[in-house]
């Protein structure tokens, strides 16, 4: 299992979530997933852990999670949320395809910078935002021209 980083440590002390175990399982999990997951992939891989996690317990860390910053909600797809862990140093928006299914990441500085400047013209403080672009992938406009 991976080690919990000490500023995530400090995170939870600070937001008065204790770490037990079982969110220390949760917690090292995410933090070893590449890309987007749901709960339901989350809960099943920890379900046959060495330190088994229930179901009813994922479901109810991820909020926690998101609210704190460590994770955020990224897709809803295939009929419920994904998440992905936040990496303090990048932000990406997602393209998605209607037909597969299929997450293509992004980053498009000139995007953030216009959001920026949005935000700053209105006089509102931003915390946090998503661009999700739905569509069809190239694979699957390909399809649609054969």
């Amino acid at each position: 299992m991976r080690a919990i980083p000490p500023e995530i440590r400090s995170r939870l002390a600070k937001s008065d979530l204790r770490l037990t175990p079982q969110r220390a399982v949760v917690i090292a999990e995410i933090l070893s997933e590449e890309g987007h997951f749901s709960a339901d992939d989350l809960a099943a891989r920890l379900h046959t852990a060495v330190e088994p996690v229930s179901r009813a317990t994922v479901y109810r860390i991820l909020p926690e999670l998101a609210r704190l910053g460590l994770i955020r909600q990224v897709i809803y797809a295939e009929g419920h949320t994904h998440y992905e862990a936040v990496a303090e140093d990048t932000h990406h928006e997602h393209l998605i395809c209607d037909r597969c299914g299929e997450v293509i990441e992004f980053c498009a500085p000139e995007i953030e910078a216009a959001l920026q400047r949005v935000c700053a013209e209105h006089g509102f403080a931003e915390t946090h935002h998503k661009v999700e672009i739905t569509g069809l992938c190239a694979r699957c406009t390909s399809r649609c021209d054969e």
